[in-house]
């Protein structure tokens, strides 16, 4: 979530509006927000329907000790990741969306592995291309 918040004023710019989806509880959230000091809301999906209506999965052993994952934790620690206790599954992967204003998913991106996340540029990018039209 350090690469969305150091990108907010981006995305502002571009007229997205960032969201966070977590499974904790509402305490576990504000503490997050307020450590990461995150200028986006975060909603709470406990029950996960969110996750599973989104088609995202929960990894088994390979997606978090493969070398893929290694190496995305490595880059979010460099990237200004300040970690912090994990909150609800673990095995939990998540994603990023662009939802539109009528609740259309118009890009997508689920993660495949423990710390696969897409950069702000790659998110900025897709929408651009979806307020084009391409």
């Amino acid at each position: 979530m350090a690469q969305l918040r150091h990108a907010a004023d981006r995305f502002a710019a571009a007229g997205v509006s960032l969201v966070a989806v977590g499974m904790g509880t509402p305490d576990e959230a504000r503490a997050v927000v307020r450590s990461l000091d995150l200028p986006f809301p975060v909603l709470l999906d406990p029950s996960r329907r969110g996750y599973e209506a989104y088609g995202l999965i929960e990894g088994g052993a390979g997606a978090f000790l493969s070398p893929k994952s290694a190496g995305a934790v490595a880059k979010a620690l460099l990237g200004g990741s300040r970690g912090g206790r994990p909150i609800g599954d673990t095995r939990q992967l998540g994603g990023a969306f662009l939802i539109d204003r009528e609740g259309i998913i118009r890009w997508a991106s689920p993660s495949r592995f423990a710390g696969d996340q897409v950069s702000p540029d790659t998110i900025l990018a897709a929408a651009k291309a979806v307020s084009s039209g391409n």
